[in-house]
């Protein structure tokens, strides 16, 4: 696992880190912005993820904040990702809720975004320790839902890289669980669905 420099971050490995490089399982980057803020590094067509004990019928709603990497690295895109393996991953639709003032400046606009989302940001590229890099003007919120399929217990979720490498944090989720209802009886109330 990399952090700056290059360097391992004490207490963070695979036991106390959940996230795993499905592609290049032990290598994984954390980066500090110049103003102290942990981000995530995306790489161009790598997949890194997390299994979650799920319930099936659930409906999961993530969270992220995206960001491209620097004004060489333009064309960033992400995919957010679920499924039951890493082999039976989809994509999830998402939809921007903010927008960044570098996005402001291309045009981007709040709503449907797609499967594969580019936050551009024109910072400066960071110097071999990272330490000029600012994405303050480049994070772009965005959110999606999947609902776990019956009779799986666990998912992996998981972010994919496009085009170029860029920048994620703020990964969160929110779970509405499925109603169930029993109507002693009744008739004529709304139909439960299975």
């Amino acid at each position: 696992m990399n952090g700056q420099k290059g360097q391992s971050v004490p207490g963070l490995d695979e036991t106390t880190f959940p996230w795993v490089d499905l592609d290049y399982p032990g290598q994984f980057e954390i980066h500090r912005e110049k103003n102290g803020n942990l981000y995530a590094d995306v790489h161009k067509d790598r997949t890194v993820g997390q299994k979650l004990q799920t319930v099936p019928g659930a409906a999961y709603q993530v969270s992220i904040r995206h960001s491209g990497r620097s004004a060489s690295h333009i064309g960033g895109t992400l995919t957010l990702l679920a499924g039951s393996d890493k082999d039976h991953l989809t994509p999830i639709e998402l939809s921007r809720t903010t927008l960044s003032a570098t996005g402001t400046k291309e045009g981007q606009t709040l709503g449907p975004a797609g499967i594969a989302v580019v936050s551009p940001d024109h910072g400066v590229d960071g110097t071999s320790d990272y330490s000029g890099w600012d994405h303050t003007d480049g994070w772009e919120t965005y959110v999606g839902s999947y609902i776990v399929p019956a009779g799986q217990n666990s998912t992996i979720f998981a972010y994919r890289g496009g085009v170029s490498d860029s920048c994620i944090d703020d990964l969160s989720f929110k779970v509405a669980y499925p109603l169930s209802y029993d109507m002693n009886g009744g008739t004529g109330g709304p139909k439960q669905s299975q």
